[in-house]
């Protein structure tokens, strides 16, 4: 059945337990209201057309998963959610069974946490709190968690349980808004509703951001960052540039602030001309780019000298690229290549942190990459070459010649290079 689309017209609310056989192997789904069939399938495999239901309901499953194999559930329970629709997820509260066991009732909390051992097909995996289980949803791809544990309308009057809800958010398209946004980018009109891991990238570049500094926010998406940076520092100004028409009536509409400037812009368009800035921040954008180091090398062009840039991308060693996974992208970095990239486009790196689910932590090696670079004015000429492993700026030009092609492309960074030298002097 799980390998088979049950077809689900007028369903509105999908429920999802734990069957009698090991979670990995199967669960219960119920579908409802019409027809209320209960089909038994694979977690990762939920047998249901995409976005056929508008609420989920995980009761008492997730902490039967593995940490890995609950991702990918969540991300099951993603896929059939509608744009605005919401899971609900209850699982043991491990905060009241650690106060439980502290307190001397160790029995009762150890069955909490480990199960009751009375089905040794269903023994749990993970536990968590009201802050990891949030985490892990927006792990999955959901936004603004809400804790209704303490709700009269919960499901669980179990003070051991929890029970959380987040929602997938709604696209901006002709009907709801001002137009439509590349998918995958992050929406909603307030902070709270963006992921938690993408708003903790800004608080984390906002410490750089001195007082009356001139910021660029490149690829500001819809202005959350950008608002955060401004609202968070004493910065002089911040200005969001993005190629997105869409995104920056967005932002200009739900995120402005009395020290934001937002410009639709293409920064490798070296005809624009945009202000010379003390930091740039441009988070998740050099794996949507094929010309990556034409595009680094405008970034320090932009700097004035000395001063600070922040850049961040999926880390190839953690997170392989898959055109499928991620449509939108042209390829991610291992660590050492993004450290390569940035010194040939004449930046030290400062600072080397990377990020997993949310926080934020010394040393590349997460599932992103996160570099504090400076700008390095004292050139060195063998920064102009083209990095080895730029195959896919070859495959992404006209010509099939590779050696002109390479040789074009190193005249083009000199050139560009050159140009931010002379702006420099003039500055």
């Amino acid at each position: 059945m799980s390998e088979k689309l049950v077809e689900s017209f007028g369903y509105r609310r999908l429920e999802v337990a734990a069957a009698d056989v090991p979670v990995e192997s199967g669960v219960v789904c119920r579908a409802e209201p019409e027809g209320a069939q209960e089909i038994r399938c694979r977690p990762s495999t939920l047998p249901f057309k995409d976005e056929c239901f508008s609420e989920v309901r995980s009761r008492h499953l997730i902490q039967y998963l593995r940490r890995t194999d609950a991702v990918r559930f969540l991300q099951e329970c993603w896929r059939l959610l509608v744009p605005g629709g919401r899971i609900y997820v209850t699982a043991p509260n491990l905060q009241f069974y650690l106060d439980l066991y502290n307190s001397g009732d160790h029995e009762l909390a150890l069955a909490g946490l480990c199960g009751h051992q009375d089905k040794l097909l269903q023994v749990p995996q993970w536990s968590y709190t009201r802050q990891s289980l949030q985490d892990l949803l927006f792990k999955a791809g959901f936004v603004a968690a809400k804790d209704h544990t303490a709700d009269d309308s919960s499901l669980e009057k179990s003070e051991g349980h929890l029970e959380v809800s987040a929602h997938k958010h709604a696209p901006l398209t002709e009907g709801n808004v001002e137009g439509s946004i590349e998918a995958g980018r992050q929406m909603g009109t307030r902070l709270e509703e963006i992921r938690s891991d993408h708003v903790e990238r800004y608080h984390f570049a906002a410490q750089f951001v001195r007082p009356g500094d001139i910021v660029l926010d490149i690829a500001c998406g819809i202005g959350y960052g950008t608002h955060l940076v401004a609202k968070g520092t004493a910065c002089s100004r911040v200005t969001g540039i993005d190629i997105a028409p869409e995104a920056i009536d967005f932002a200009r509409k739900h995120f402005s602030h009395e020290r934001i400037a937002y410009l639709l812009g293409d920064c490798l368009d070296e005809s624009q001309r945009f202000e010379p800035a003390d930091c740039i921040i441009s988070f998740e954008t050099l794996e949507h780019l094929p010309r990556d180091v034409q595009f680094l090398s405008r970034l320090r062009s932009l700097l004035k000298p000395g001063g600070t840039l922040i850049i961040s991308s999926p880390n190839e060693d953690v997170f392989p690229y898959s055109p499928e996974m991620v449509p939108y992208h042209v390829r991610h970095h291992t660590s050492a290549e993004l450290r390569s990239l940035l010194e040939r486009a004449a930046f030290q790196v400062i600072s080397e942190m990377s990020q997993d689910a949310f926080q934020i932590l010394p040393g590349f090696g997460r599932k992103f990459n996160i570099a504090v670079c400076r700008r390095n004015d004292e050139y060195v000429s063998e920064q102009f070459q083209v990095p080895s492993s730029g195959s896919h700026d070859l495959e992404a030009m006209d010509t099939q010649d590779r050696a002109v092609k390479l040789l074009l492309d190193a005249c083009h960074n000199y050139i560009h290079q050159m140009r931010g030298l002379e702006e420099d002097k003039k500055g």
